[in-house]
């Protein structure tokens, strides 16, 4: 059997010293220390309002796509909708819409 060895970033053997220094808070950063990250610079809302909106970005073109007559189904009436099918839509799954158009 081995020793037990702490190692860095990943597990420490903390004593009720160290325990009680950070007020008994056990979370493992406290004890066990992260990699230092350098600072790029960048403000920090500057970077989250880029950051989401990079990822809104990447969310919107992953999405399914939609087909043109499903964009606005408020619009569509019942002889439109009909039509649409008539003509084979590029719809993939029929969809059922209700208008008093």
């Amino acid at each position: 059997m081995t020793a037990y060895a702490d190692i860095p970033r990943f597990c420490k053997s903390a004593t009720l010293e160290e325990i009680r220094k950070h007020a008994h808070v056990l979370t493992p950063g406290r004890y066990v220390g992260a990699e230092k990250q350098e600072d790029d610079g960048e403000p920090f809302e500057e970077k989250m309002t880029r950051l989401v909106a990079q990822l809104r970005q990447q969310q919107a073109e992953t999405a399914p796509p939609r087909c043109r007559h499903h964009s606005k189904p408020e619009g569509v009436g019942l002889l439109r909708l009909m039509a649409i099918y008539k003509k084979g839509a590029s719809c993939k799954q029929p969809t059922l819409l209700f208008s008093s158009a």
